[in-house]
């Protein structure tokens, strides 16, 4: 992944653990916990998300986006941390979507609506119960 406005150039690697309830055959409603850490020189994106996502397939692999909203924070190399009110969006596949646990392999972009809004965006996986 990728970081803007957190003094950090360097990869950033992404993990995502979710609940989920699928709402229609298409739709879900998901409460998500996504972490990020830089591969080098320190920091940490936390955040805690509320989020609707459209399911085109009713298959085991389906293509899937949506948007999400809540809690974000971001530590700030050589500056004061970033947190507050985020938005968000993803898009990716949802493997084992008929499985009680699945996966999600996802693009993705979240933003901290402050002064400098600073972005974490990049590709996670994401881990769905």
């Amino acid at each position: 992944g990728w970081a803007s406005e957190l003094n950090n150039d360097n990869t950033f690697y992404s993990l995502q653990l979710a609940r989920h309830w699928e709402v229609n055959t298409n739709a879900e409603i998901r409460l998500s916990g996504h972490a990020a850490i830089p591969s080098r020189q320190g920091g940490a994106w936390l955040s805690g998300m509320v989020g609707a996502g459209y399911l085109f397939s009713v298959e085991d692999v389906s293509p899937i986006a949506g948007l999400e909203f809540g809690y974000a924070y971001g530590n700030v190399r050589h500056g004061p941390d970033a947190k507050g009110f985020a938005v968000g969006a993803f898009a990716g596949v949802r493997i084992f979507r008929t499985a009680k646990a699945q996966l999600s392999l996802e693009g993705f972009v979240q933003s901290i609506m402050d002064n400098n809004n600073p972005t974490m965006g990049g590709f996670r996986v994401g881990l769905l119960f």
